[in-house]
């Protein structure tokens, strides 16, 4: 994306800021690693999480959208010489709808009641495979082992992950930490909007630390039960998780996304930071209508009874 777009005339440093921002969009949409990681931590129904997440990443991908065509024509970037034809647009959905049903597949398994989240990630893996081999004939047997080794390597971590975050949960559940924590803050800040405030400030800053997986195991056995207390919807809780720690995946000293993509389009962390604040900004946009609009998460997944 980055090498097109500069190609185009683009700025590397709002090309890399594009990308870094929009990458966050693959936690928030279902079927999302972070949103499993949650369900298993907090005991949350991962599949409603995942039918939460939908209105919400529709929603940030537009705030992106948005913000890349105000600055665009704000600082006169270039604009595509080619004009938009129906019948060229409809071919290439088209083309591209075998890989895009995948997430359709896994959505309606789920809260079609077909399957539980473990088949509807076996069907995603079947789904993939045949795509990629008898559609787009892309995928060779050595490409198979490389991206099973690679599948191996992600989920060997996350089960490391989640091998200390159920255990420390319980601890901190049995030890009461989430209760007493609880308590003070209810009773230190006595304003409802204030507290949604305060845990929203809690996972932006620890956000600028931590990746996402460290953080839900700290935070996430704490702050949920909280949550819960103050009235909020546990799928709206697991959405403000999941999009507030997104956040802090492009956001500097660590962001992860950031050196990612200031790797790939080789310019420093101060050049591809000024480009990305826009896209910060209408990101905790998002957020704070996640925060407060609980219709945002809530309604589909009441809909489908999760």
């Amino acid at each position: 994306m980055i090498p097109a777009m500069r190609e185009r005339g683009y700025p590397v440093g709002f090309a890399a800021a594009v990308t870094a921002a929009s990458g966050t969009l693959g936690i928030i949409l279902p079927p999302s690693v972070v949103m499993i990681m949650y369900g298993v931590i907090t005991g949350t129904s991962i599949g409603g999480l995942f039918a939460a997440g939908i209105l919400p990443g529709l929603l940030l991908g537009f705030a992106f959208m948005v913000t890349a065509y105000v600055v665009g024509v704000r600082n006169g970037f270039p604009k595509s010489g080619q004009r938009f034809v129906l019948s060229t647009f409809l071919v290439n959905v088209w083309k591209a709808l075998p890989a895009l049903l995948m997430p359709l597949v896994v959505i309606g398994a789920l809260v079609g009641g077909f399957a539980t989240v473990t088949e509807a990630s076996f069907v995603a893996v079947v789904w993939a495979m045949l795509v990629a081999v008898f559609i787009y004939r892309e995928l060779t047997w050595k490409g198979l082992m490389q991206v099973s080794l690679e599948t191996l390597r992600t989920s060997g971590a996350i089960m490391i992950i989640m091998a200390v975050a159920v255990p420390f949960a319980w601890l901190l559940t049995v030890a009461q930490v989430p209760n007493t924590v609880a308590n003070g803050l209810l009773g230190a800040v006595a304003d409802p909007t204030l507290k949604v405030a305060v845990i929203l400030l809690i996972l932006l800053f620890v956000g600028l630390w931590l990746d996402t997986g460290p953080a839900l195991v700290i935070l996430a056995p704490i702050v949920h039960p909280i949550a819960v207390k103050m009235g909020l919807d546990p799928y709206q809780i697991g959405l403000i998780f999941t999009v507030g720690l997104g956040i802090g995946l492009f956001t500097p000293p660590v962001g992860t996304n950031l050196f990612v993509v200031c790797n790939v389009a080789k310019i420093d962390l101060w050049t591809v930071t000024r480009a990305i604040v826009p896209f910060w900004v209408s990101s905790v946009i998002v957020l704070i209508m996640i925060a407060y609009i609980p219709a945002l998460t809530t309604f589909i997944p009441s809909y489908f009874n999760f």
